[in-house]
């Protein structure tokens, strides 16, 4: 099982250092603008089974959520 660790670079380093452990696990970190609201979202991840997410902007949540891999949030909003 291949889990992809998402963060935008403050939280997640430390589940991915538990996680990669025991499965194989990609450390993907995306970038994005500071604005509240970002109309074209372009996620190029690379395939995992499962997705863990740091990530604190809504709409790259959402283009992670329309990839339909099962997805854990790690942090609320």
């Amino acid at each position: 099982m291949q889990i992809g660790i998402v963060s935008d670079g403050k939280y997640g380093d430390r589940a991915y250092e538990n996680v990669k452990r025991r499965f194989p696990t990609e450390w993907i970190l995306v970038d994005f603008s500071n604005s509240p609201l970002i109309d074209d979202v372009k996620l190029d991840l690379p395939a995992c089974d499962l997705y863990l997410s740091y990530v604190r902007h809504p709409d790259i949540v959402l283009a992670l959520l329309e990839k339909r891999i099962p997805t854990i949030l790690g942090i609320s909003f």
